[in-house]
């Protein structure tokens, strides 16, 4: 277990956190959809600045004055934003922006605080800057300084209150893409306790630019005046005694994995509303995300029908085009006198695998100032409604009349569980609203219901689905179906028990001291409160823990993960430590029990190609090859961990799948190499001009690949010993990585 322990000194910017959180989420009353949607109709409306605001003109000054405007640029637009529940202050927008020959080549945009002219957001884009350098000629800690300058520079008021936090953003590793950015987030501070929920994120180039800011920031929040006793003590067995009703099995479907595997995991129930998200520092007590103390209750799900229900169609033959639309207007409350079909489209392999009909409607007669959205998704066999959506600006806004007028939460869940029944019939018996869930927006006229699926008594999917309904007139505005894997799902008759799976989550975890806020952005104050949270370590992706075998694999990927890696033994001042390290970070080579890198041993083909995927994706790939995916090779199938990555290579033209074998444990040659570097730089076309190139090698003759052999040579990527090629001897580790460190350099040369 590791634990967040509080400083007894005042913190600065240059003072190092053990893990935080990560950026917060949006308010639970509001999701992100409805956010985005007030905002683009806020975009639209030129506002006139409040009493007290910066005017126009004293904004664009402003802006000046803070972010030095290079030569070549001028005002394109400025626009002002009154404060609201989402946006908590006014705010100026100014963009700037550089022509050439009609064309922009460049934009900076800058965003105020309208009232103290203090920078809220920051991004620099410039077609004609000079491409970042690789490797970076400003080091990260270089880079850190620059940053802290920034914030100290732009943000004098600010800077003071907030420390670099290392672990705010996705896992550390080092950069292998020159058009990659240093980031850094730091949090606010209160009685050296941090508080996530205030951030500022700042990225700068390889080459020491900062071409970006971003601060999360309300003045609303009030911390407590008198500290009490913090009890630690109480952590541990608050989420022990929770785990027993609040650890459920789920089966978890990564979104890209190897071979579309269904996995059994122990998780968290978050979909609850009575599920754990902090416990308060003070009294031990459990809370939910509102900081709500909870009740360690079991939750209870109403399945939408006890008996399974037909499907709407059940012929084989698919749905026309028409036949779907008439269906859809049969059945979703899309009123066809008011709205019309703006865009239709299919799609042979949606939702598992299913043909789906997609409509888009606008209104029949769009009314000035009116804003609408309306969507459905259908099954082409079966009729099934994916997804339903059916809502208007007039669904965000506030009428106190109506207020008098809602419905009862028995009529609004009744409501939300015959409309269920009606657009997806066939999975109505698997289809659960959570008891309890029921949301209601006091500041307007939705509610939002959470439906979840079960299968043999496990939930499916990483996350409940939500119906939001319209709380006077009972209107469905937005339906989404939990979705329901295609392959078959595993008994569980062999999972670990959940004692052993809580044991293993509180082991791997971190708990950390910090404030939190109720996230209601319609109060006017908001009351931080001393909590602990239970948090994962960072990785590149989220963990999930499987319950068959006890090991962590990746959301997405469903790559199996270990968080206790042993950091590298046997490589200190080995002459190729710094590139051994890169591979090791980047977990194409890995270390043995005894932390054992083992420099000069041989490396495989399929590491290597791993890591070359890994860098032409920026450090971060997600193989989306599935069952339906054919192997482009007959000893790599979608079972192997190297599969994602060798199809990637055959899309990138860095493998031949005419060869129909690659070895992937076979061990790599030079003369393998030198193809894989040469394809990856794009010149392998040329490279088979063999009379083109001379490699001055006594050995030429036994090189099948000349032309590849003598690129990389001339480029000093894999250069001659003693005058030879030496085509076959198989690399080692060291070797590979010194060469792959190497091909990084080359390629940025060319793309520059």
């Amino acid at each position: 277990m590791k634990w967040y322990v509080k400083p007894v000194v005042a913190m600065t910017l240059s003072t190092t956190l053990v893990t935080l959180p990560a950026m917060p989420t949006f308010a639970q009353s509001f999701d992100e959809k409805q956010k985005q949607m007030y905002l683009n109709i806020q975009s639209e409306i030129d506002e006139q600045p409040d009493e007290g605001a910066l005017e126009r003109e004293q904004a664009v000054i402003k802006a000046q004055e803070l972010i030095s405007i290079p030569s070549g640029y001028e005002v394109q637009n400025t626009r002002y934003q009154s404060a609201n529940q989402w946006n908590t202050v006014a705010t100026w927008h100014v963009t700037f922006t550089k022509q050439e020959d009609e064309n922009m080549v460049g934009e900076i945009r800058v965003s105020l605080n309208a009232l103290s002219g203090e920078l809220v957001n920051f991004h620099h884009y410039d077609r004609e800057l000079e491409t970042p350098s690789y490797p970076p000629t400003v080091s990260k800690g270089e880079a850190e300084a620059i940053s802290n300058a920034f914030i100290e520079d732009v943000l004098p008021t600010k800077s003071s209150l907030v420390t670099y936090d290392p672990f705010g953003l996705e896992e550390d590793l080092p950069i292998i893409d020159s058009s990659d950015t240093y980031r850094f987030q730091y949090v606010r501070m209160h009685d050296g306790v941090p508080f996530p929920q205030h951030y500022i994120t700042v990225e700068v180039t390889t080459d020491g630019h900062v071409v970006s800011l971003y601060s999360e920031w309300d003045e609303k929040v009030q911390f407590p005046e008198h500290e009490a006793e913090i009890v630690e003590e109480n952590v541990i067995d608050t989420y022990q005694s929770l785990g027993s009703n609040q650890l459920e099995l789920y089966y978890i479907e990564p979104e890209r994995s190897e071979d579309d595997t269904v996995y059994l995991s122990y998780r968290w129930n978050t979909g609850h509303p009575s599920s754990i998200s902090y416990v308060d520092a003070r009294s031990g007590e459990p809370l939910n995300q509102s900081l709500d103390v909870i009740d360690n209750t079991e939750p209870t799900y109403v399945p939408i029908s006890e008996e399974p229900l037909e499907a709407h169609f059940s012929g084989g033959a698919e749905l026309t085009e028409e036949e779907a639309l008439q269906h859809v207007l049969e059945v979703t409350p899309i009123d066809e006198s008011a709205v019309k079909v703006s865009s239709s489209s299919y799609s042979s392999n949606d939702y598992n695998g299913r043909s789906v009909w997609n409509f888009q409607f606008e209104p029949q007669n769009q009314e000035e100032g009116q804003h609408y959205w309306g969507y459905v998704s259908v099954d082409t066999h079966t009729g099934k409604i994916y997804d339903f959506l059916n809502e208007s600006s007039r669904d965000i806004e506030t009428d106190q009349d109506e207020a008098q007028q809602s419905l009862s939460d028995e009529e609004l869940i009744n409501k939300v569980i015959s409309t269920t029944a009606k657009l997806s019939p066939e999975t109505a018996h698997s289809t659960f609203y959570i008891d309890g869930s029921l949301q209601r927006n006091d500041q307007g006229p939705l509610a939002h219901v959470r439906l979840i699926a079960k299968e043999n008594d496990v939930l499916i999917g990483n996350h409940p689905t939500s119906v939001t309904i319209n709380q006077y007139t009972g209107d469905i505005v937005n339906f989404s179906a939990p979705r329901m894997p295609a392959q078959s799902l595993p008994k569980p008759d062999q999972v670990i028990e959940q004692e052993e799976a809580l044991n293993e989550i509180l082991e791997q975890s971190n708990i950390t001291l910090q404030y939190q806020a109720d996230r209601d952005y319609t109060k006017d104050v908001h009351e931080a409160k001393l909590v602990y949270e239970l948090r994962l370590p960072n990785h590149t992706e989220p963990l999930f823990l499987n319950a068959e075998t006890g090991e962590w694999h990746t959301l997405y990927s469903g790559e199996a993960v270990n968080l206790n890696r042993i950091t590298p033994t046997d490589i200190d001042n080995h002459w190729a430590e710094d590139a051994l390290m890169m591979m090791y970070d980047y977990r194409a080579i890995d270390t043995d029990e005894n932390g054992h890198v083992r420099p000069n041993e041989k490396i495989k083909r399929g590491e290597m190609i791993k890591m070359l995927i890994l860098a032409m994706n920026r450090g971060t790939f997600r193989g989306h090859y599935g069952l339906n995916h054919d192997a482009s090779f007959e000893d790599v199938a979608a079972s192997s961990r190297y599969f994602q990555y060798v199809e990637a290579a055959v899309d990138l033209n860095i493998l031949d799948p005419e060869d129909r074998q690659f070895n992937p444990e076979d061990v790599l040659t030079r003369e393998d190499m030198a193809v894989l570097v040469v394809r990856a730089l794009g010149y392998d076309k040329l490279a088979q001009q063999k009379d083109l190139f001379n490699l001055d090698a006594h050995d030429h003759e036994a090189i099948e690949h000349s032309g590849h052999a003598a690129i990389v040579s001339h480029l000093d990527i894999l250069t001659l010993q003693n005058g030879q090629f030496s085509p076959k001897r198989e690399m080692t580790r060291a070797e590979a990585a010194t060469v792959f460190q190497r091909f990084l350099e080359k390629r940025h040369e060319f793309a520059s």
